[in-house]
């Protein structure tokens, strides 16, 4: 199978600052009016794509396939998570599920914890997926790799599994 270099060039046309999100990974990059950045898969399988969101503040780019890896630059240098970050950015802690976006549970910056716990999440079938996020289900897991072409590690009966 042949494996090649995919890019896409990201600007920022707004008159206000805006953010690459670069999914599934959820990193950040912030993005000053005009900015340009620049995404990068190397050694992409054939059916790798990128797929491009545009909403309201923020763009979301998608690296759907498999890649040796997925990075982003700016000016030919590689940009870390983070770049740019607003120091008043304030992220919602809560957990939802990636695919039908259910509330899984909400962080509680009084004690620092989610409600109910991750380990109850667990227990009662949410799927956790490291540097990913969750599902609410193995069902929502297997929509969104359906949807997105990704691929998570699965156990003998073919659900996901990292735990």
């Amino acid at each position: 199978m042949t494996k090649a270099t995919q890019k896409v060039k990201v600007s920022n046309d707004r008159t206000s600052f805006s953010t690459l999100w670069l999914e599934p990974w959820g990193e950040d990059y912030g993005m000053h009016p005009n900015d340009e950045l620049k995404v990068v898969a190397v050694e992409a399988e054939e059916k790798f794509c990128f797929h491009v969101y545009y909403d309201e503040n923020d763009i979301k780019v998608w690296a759907e396939g498999d890649a040796k890896y997925v990075a982003v630059y700016q000016n030919d240098k590689m940009l870390s998570c983070g770049h740019n970050r607003p120091s008043n950015l304030t992220h919602n802690e809560n957990i939802r599920c990636a695919m039908c976006d259910k509330l899984l549970a909400e962080y509680d910056a009084s004690t620092d914890k989610h409600i109910p716990s991750v380990e109850a999440l667990f227990e009662n079938g949410a799927v956790p997926v490291p540097n990913f996020g969750w599902f609410c289900s193995q069902e929502c897991g297997r929509l969104f790799t359906e949807k997105k072409g990704t691929t998570f590690d699965r156990d003998a009966e073919g659900n996901i599994r990292y735990y």
